[in-house]
């Protein structure tokens, strides 16, 4: 019997339909169960050095916190201050030990991000508990590298806890970035890029775009939003690329610095992963450099700092 094409192509469609009809009754069940076995898979290793760590700090073992690092290992406590390398932060580890007498640390990862296949971001809050009740908190974010199957800590920073503030009308938590306001310019090599930031969302966000003109090229315009997230009680930023990578951050202020820990993904699809350290020299200039450089899963060296200077200032 001929059948005609229209014919043909509905009854696909329909049969095609209602097989996915009835697939999707089990399908999500299944793929969801997959999933979720194959995250728990990746991120039980993560978990595990985390453990270690905790352990090792609730026992006083400041060279075993140390082993948790890569050899040229990095941790920013919070005061800002930075320690490199296992044996300076054996050091640093021990020092710490011994002015706190017995104290059961508690180490919780909140968010953990995959960098490729050996490379992954982690948040979350460190606690520290003495025999009297609760001492002190501390957020922290991680990265870790996977080194001859094992996973290591490649640097490490955390950030004091401040008291959860009385709910007050109208408050702009973004205020401590209003010196960015305006309009900034700097060189790399053969580029100029000239960066513009203003209040939008009735102040509940920066927006910043950059242009990067290079000779004989069109100009490229990439685009960042700041805004607060209340869940994190951080800073946070969205940023796009005119090549059409896209990537989120995380802000921490530590005296004359802004640290913030960026992850992303290009266009063709490699994850990104930094520590972009904003430092800020007076009203009118800042330097800018990045830091623990991961591309997709591999250690990319460090860039040199950018000094920025203010072209306009916008005041409202």
């Amino acid at each position: 019997m001929k059948i005609s094409k229209t014919t043909s192509i509905a009854t696909i469609l329909c049969v095609g339909s209602l097989l996915i009809g009835s697939a999707a009754q089990a399908a999500p069940t299944a793929l969801n169960t997959a999933k979720t076995i194959l995250t728990a898979a990746y991120e039980a290793p993560l978990h595990a050095v985390l453990s270690e760590l905790a352990a090792a700090a609730s026992v006083g073992d400041a060279a075993k916190m140390a082993s948790l690092f890569t050899l040229d290992g990095i941790y920013i406590d919070e005061d800002g201050i930075q320690t490199t390398g296992r044996a300076a932060l054996k050091e640093r580890f021990a020092a710490g030990l011994a002015g706190q007498g017995k104290t059961k640390t508690t180490v919780n990862a909140q968010g953990i991000k995959r960098i490729g296949m050996n490379a992954a971001f982690i948040e979350g809050l460190t606690c520290r508990e003495s025999a009297n009740g609760p001492q002190s908190c501390a957020r922290f974010t991680i990265v870790m590298q996977k080194q001859n199957n094992a996973w290591l800590i490649a640097s490490a920073t955390e950030t004091e806890v401040t008291p959860k503030p009385v709910p007050e009308a109208n408050v702009n938590r973004l205020n401590s970035l209003n010196w960015m306001i305006g309009s900034w310019s700097t060189t790399s090599g053969n580029a100029k890029v000239t960066m513009n930031a203003d209040w939008v969302g009735n102040k509940n966000f920066i927006l910043c775009k950059y242009t990067i003109e290079r000779p004989g090229l069109q100009p490229k315009v990439d685009v960042q939003i700041i805004g607060y997230d209340p869940a994190k009680k951080s800073i946070v930023s969205w940023n796009f690329d005119s090549s059409g990578g896209f990537g989120n951050g995380t802000w921490n202020k530590q005296g004359k610095e802004w640290l913030i820990r960026s992850a992303g993904v290009e266009q063709q699809g490699a994850q990104t992963g930094a520590t972009n350290i904003i430092s800020i020299e007076d009203e009118n200039k800042f330097s800018w450099r990045s830091e623990n450089r991961v591309f997709d899963g591999t250690t990319v060296p460090n860039t040199q700092p950018l000094i920025v200077e203010r072209v306009r200032r916008v005041t409202r």
